[in-house]
């Protein structure tokens, strides 16, 4: 399994970003574990972002095909409306999984985020696509809430995620990005679920341009989807992030001299 999570940033104007956070952890019941799965995908054309958890086989490699056909303007179009978006991928992930020998999948979730129009007339949206032995395939729409914050969390580490969500919470930066993401880097951290580890993941949506994926500074190191980067010239073409959701540097790991500082809230509890 692993730890999976999706929210929404929500400011005066409107909806602003939307992301998904992942762990790294890749798991073979207790006997074996592997922290460099990479397990959440951005278009680079497209304002679509996608997520999974449960079995890693089927959707560790249909994702990574659907993300190509998007960006090869094979799956989806620009004039798409929402509702078109959803249905095509749906649909493909579907056929794709017809000659799945489904005996060997103990079930999985996808989280899709998109986008629909850009700047203050932003909208995004949120779908889970679903699939176990009992019912089968299963969509849900999910609704967004009207401020910022967590929108669905699952997974083997769903109880621990919503359990520091609340610590969060309690605190005076409630209702906030970087409430979510570092309440979810404190879940993986304290090792309560065997399931979930490694390096945070995590990628976005913003209100232009297409799907985001961002380097994570974890333990003094640089990770892109659960993967050690080393120290290169060009390692600030990617925007990094800390696990209190700072903008970093990537050749330091420091945050940015312009950046506003997120320090841990004093009321956490």
């Amino acid at each position: 399994m692993t730890s999976l999570i999706a929210w929404v940033g929500i400011d005066s104007r409107g909806q602003t970003s939307a992301y998904l956070a992942s762990d790294s952890r890749v798991s073979w019941g207790k006997l074996a574990s592997w922290d460099t799965g990479g397990k959440l995908f951005a278009s680079s054309s497209f304002p679509e972002i996608f997520g999974y958890c449960g079995d890693v086989t089927f959707p560790s490699q249909i994702l990574p095909h659907t993300i190509e056909q998007i960006d090869s303007n094979l799956l989806i179009q620009k004039e798409d409306t929402i509702d078109n978006k959803i249905t095509k991928i749906f649909h493909n992930i579907q056929k794709d999984f017809q000659n799945y020998p489904e005996r060997f999948n103990k079930g999985f979730e996808i989280l899709y985020f998109s986008r629909e129009n850009c700047g203050m007339a932003t909208k995004f949206h949120l779908s889970k696509f679903k699939w176990n032995h009992s019912t089968k395939w299963q969509i849900e729409n999910i609704p967004l809430p009207q401020q910022s914050g967590l929108v669905n969390y699952t997974g083997s580490g769903a109880n621990s995620i919503f359990q520091w969500y609340r610590r969060w919470q309690n605190t005076e930066i409630e209702g906030t990005s970087r409430a979510v993401f570092s309440a979810f880097c404190d879940s993986i951290n304290s090792g309560e679920d065997p399931c979930t580890g490694g390096a945070p993941q995590l990628v976005g949506l913003y209100r232009k341009g297409a799907g985001k994926r961002f380097g994570i500074i974890h333990d003094r190191k640089r990770y892109i989807n659960g993967k050690l980067i080393e120290q290169n010239e060009n390692i600030n073409t990617v925007e990094w992030r800390n696990c209190l959701f700072e903008r970093c540097d990537g050749q330091s790991m420091e945050v940015l001299h312009n950046a506003q500082r997120q320090p841990k809230p004093s009321r956490l509890i």
